[in-house]
Parts: C-alpha cells; structure tokens; sequence
C-alpha cells in the first residue's frame, strides 16, 4: 500500500491495558473489566498516601469514592480469594479485589509485594473496543504498574506506544529482494 494511503490503526483496548491520554500529562488508567455500560479502569496516578512500608492507596477515580479496590500480581489465584481475574495476554496474572485479609497475607509473604490499594475507581462510559483517537495503549506488566515511578508512567506507555505503532515494514520493500520477486515472476511465466 502506497505511504500517502497507509492510516494508522486505532489501538485495541482490552483488559489489562494502560490507557495514557495526551490532554492529561499525567493520568495513566488500568482497565479492569469491560462492563455492559463501559470500561472499569483504575487511575494509576491518582493521588497516593503511604499506610506502610510497601502498601500504599491511590485514589482511583471519582465512581464510589468510599470503596476500596485492590489491584495485584501476586502468587495467588485471585479466584480463590473471591476476587476477578484480569486476563491478560501476558504470562503475568492481575487480580482485582476479593478477601483482602487473604490478599495481605499473599502480599506480606511475597519477596516483592505487588499490591495497590484504590479509594475509587473510574469509568469510562464508551464501551467501544476501539481506543478514542489520540491516546496512548500499551500492555499493562506487573514491573510496569508496581514498579515504575508514578512521574516516569505516563511517558513510559507513551514510549511503549510510539514503538508498537511504527509502520509495518516488508522484506519485498528491499531492493534486494523486489529483483528476487521480479525474476521468481519471470521464471513462472518461462
């Protein structure tokens, strides 16, 4: 396809993606769960309090802002603490919610301790599959969502999406390669 034609696609949203929108330098959503209204999300950057060395609350949106929320990467099956299993396309396994006294113990007991608390969660009302023009996706990783630095976030999915959406290239756009296809053609019609 000539260049002037090529468009690019619009990225995929799916469960644990990284949602990074151009207009808020700041803001990096989680999505939990595709629901029958919207996306469930979780505002990686929301505002943070520390409650203990290794746990921290994020404030995760503006929808039920009294409730807390769990986000986890951790060695337990979030099924077995009546929590939801975020599937992902990675080897790694999210957990969001379920018994949080379960939950603490699987956190406390783990040599790196991948566990957020939310007060809140966000909702996005569109239920489209297809992002809204101009944000960032990336594929959410648990060294991504707990160990990155909340500032270097958005700048990160952002770096990770500007590397995945370059165009694809062919080994037939190679001059080596367009004689190689030229004389295969000739030597068919021989």
């Amino acid at each position: 396809m000539p260049a002037r034609r090529r468009r690019r696609m619009r990225a995929h949203l799916d469960t644990a993606v990284l949602v990074a929108e151009p207009a808020d330098r700041r803001r990096v959503l989680f999505l939990v769960h595709r629901a029958a209204d919207g996306w469930l999300a979780l505002d990686l950057t929301g505002d943070e309090r520390t409650l203990a060395p290794g746990l921290r609350i994020v404030r995760g949106g503006d929808a039920f802002p009294r409730r807390v929320f769990s986000l986890y990467a951790l060695d337990l099956d979030p099924e077995a603490c009546r929590g939801l299993r975020v599937p992902s396309r990675s080897a790694e396994r999210f957990g969001f919610g379920g018994d949080l006294t379960r939950i603490l113990a699987a956190a406390a007991a783990a040599p790196r301790p991948r566990l957020i608390l939310f007060r809140g969660l966000t909702r996005l009302d569109d239920r489209s599959r297809s992002a809204p023009p101009g944000v960032w996706t990336a594929r959410a990783s648990a060294a991504l969502v707990f160990e990155a630095p909340r500032g270097a976030l958005w700048a990160e999915v952002r770096r990770i999406a500007l590397a995945s959406s370059a165009p694809p290239r062919s080994r037939w756009g190679n001059v080596r390669h367009r004689g190689a296809a030229r004389d295969s053609a000739r030597a068919r019609r021989g």
